[in-house]
């Protein structure tokens, strides 16, 4: 004799495995926010930039980060203080190893007055949780920083 499953366990079944998943994937996105981090200056394998002398809205910047196997690049902070566009490149725990980034220039305001471009790594965020956070204004002290660009008319 087959036994036959009832209707209600069958929703029952699906009900937990559905709650189980969602609980699952909040804690993973929890576990990545907690665990994101910058890269440091030596993990950056290459880094390359679309434009010679001057920069434009369509400049392009790409690169290839050192990642560990269940870690990915996941999102690049590009701020503009002064003359000086400070870029900090992020990675966190992923199921898949991505190492290969790429941004442009299209969200800086006023590209035309960037004389520098510096990559900056090391502990720039203070405070914890939602107020976990980093000051433009201390960009310019980070001692981690390297500049990738300049502008020809700087030197």
């Amino acid at each position: 004799m087959k036994k036959k499953l009832s209707l209600k366990k069958v929703i029952l079944f699906f009900l937990i495995s559905a709650i189980i998943f969602l609980c699952l994937y909040i804690l993973w996105g929890i576990y990545k926010a907690q665990n994101i981090s910058v890269v440091p200056i030596e993990d950056i394998n290459s880094i390359s930039i679309s434009a010679d002398e001057v920069l434009s809205t369509e400049t392009e910047i790409t690169g290839e980060v050192k990642v560990d196997r269940f870690e990915a690049v996941s999102h690049i902070n590009v701020e503009k203080v002064d003359e000086v566009l400070y870029i900090i490149i992020h990675r966190e725990p992923s199921f898949s190893s991505k190492g290969t980034f790429s941004i442009n220039l299209n969200d800086v305001n006023d590209v035309d007055s960037i004389n520098i471009i510096s990559i900056i790594s090391g502990n720039i965020y203070t405070g914890e949780g939602v107020e976990r956070g980093y000051s433009l204004g201390d960009l310019k002290k980070i001692p981690d920083q390297k500049v990738i660009w300049e502008h020809p008319a700087a030197d």
